[in-house]
C-alpha cells in the first residue's frame, strides 16, 4: 500500500475550493491523535525546476470528511504528518526511504569507487602522496552505505507493515521508529566527517588529476584516463559535501542530532503555517 492516495470524489468536493488552477492533491493514510483518526491532504504543484511535487498547502480532515479548524489540533497533526511523510514517503526530497539503495545500486557504486581507487593509485605513483588518503576514504564509504541501508530497510519494513495493516500513524509509532531514524542520521554524519577528514588535500589531488590526464602520454590511454576522471569526480563530490555541511563539521554526534531536531521543529512549524484556512 502506498503512503498517499488520490482523494475520493467526496473528499475532492471538499478539497477543490481550497485549490488553485494547476494544483493537485494527495491524501495520507490514517493519522491518530488523542484517539481520533485524521488524514493529511497535501496540495501541490509540479515544480518545473525540481521536477517533483512542490507543496503549496495542507489540510487535515477527519473520518467524517470535515476539515479540522482547531489550531491546537492542526499543530499536533502537522508534527505527526511531517514524520509520517519522513518515514513513509519514498519520494525524493521528502522521505528518508528515497535514500535506500538496492543491491544493484550498491554494486554500481562499488565499481565506480574501484575505478576511482585505480586513479588514486596512479596519482600516488606520480608522487601525489595525499591521493592515498582519499583512496582510504572511498574504501570505507561503501561499508557505511551498507550499514545505513540496513537501518533504512528496517524503517521501510516497519512502514510497509503499518500501511498494509492500516495501522494509524500516531505518537507511539513515531516513538518506535525514531531511534532507527536517528541511527540513519548518525551513519550519514559519520560519512560526512570521514569525507571532511581529507578536506585539506582535496584541491591538491583534484588539480593533480586534471593536470596529469591532459599530458600527451596519458590522454589517449583509457586505462589511465578513465580512473583519473573517476578520481577527480569523487574529489568534486567530496568538496560539495564539505561545502554543504561546513557549519556542522565540528559538531559531536549529539550536537548534530540536536541541530537536526531543531531543523525538524522548524519544518513542522513551516507545515503548520502552510495550513490553508
Amino acid at each position: 500500500m502506498e503512503a498517499y492516495f488520490k482523494p475520493s470524489k467526496e473528499m475532492l468536493s471538499l478539497i477543490n475550493p481550497h485549490m488553485k488552477k494547476g494544483e493537485k492533491c494527495k491524501v495520507s493514510n490514517l493519522i491518530e491523535l488523542n484517539g481520533k483518526l485524521y488524514r493529511e491532504v497535501i496540495i501541490y504543484k509540479r515544480s518545473l525546476t525540481a521536477f517533483r511535487d512542490e507543496p503549496k498547502g495542507y489540510l487535515y480532515i477527519d473520518l467524517d470528511n470535515k476539515i479540522v479548524l482547531s489550531k491546537n489540533v492542526q499543530r499536533e497533526l502537522a508534527k505527526l504528518a511531517y514524520f509520517y511523510e519522513t518515514f513513509y514517503s519514498s519520494e525524493k526530497g521528502s522521505g528518508i526511504l528515497a535514500a535506500f539503495q538496492n543491491e544493484d545500486s550498491l554494486e554500481g557504486d562499488k565499481a565506480v569507487f574501484n575505478e576511482a581507487a585505480k586513479g588514486f593509485d596512479y596519482l600516488h605513483s606520480q608522487e601525489v602522496t595525499n591521493a592515498l588518503r582519499i583512496k582510504h576514504v572511498i574504501n570505507i564509504i561503501p561499508e557505511l552505505r551498507e550499514k545505513s541501508n540496513i537501518e533504512i530497510n528496517k524503517l521501510s519494513k516497519s512502514a510497509s507493515e503499518a500501511l498494509e495493516n492500516n495501522t494509524p500513524f500516531n505518537q507511539e509509532v513515531l516513538d518506535s521508529l525514531y531511534p532507527v531514524y536517528e541511527r540513519i542520521l548518525e551513519l550519514n554524519f559519520e560519512k560526512i566527517k570521514l569525507i571532511a577528514s581529507v578536506q585539506d588535500c582535496c584541491d591538491e589531488v583534484k588539480d593533480a588529476a586534471e593536470k596529469i590526464k591532459k599530458k600527451f602520454k596519458v590522454r589517449f590511454d583509457q586505462k589511465i584516463v578513465v580512473p583519473l576522471v573517476r578520481a577527480a569526480d569523487q574529489v568534486s563530490y567530496f568538496r560539495r559535501i564539505i561545502r554543504t555541511y561546513k557549519s556542522v563539521l565540528n559538531f559531536s554526534n549529539s550536537q548534530y542530532l540536536r541541530f537536526l531536531e531543531d531543523i525538524n521543529k522548524q519544518k513542522v512549524e513551516q507545515r503548520f503555517n502552510m495550513i490553508i484556512e
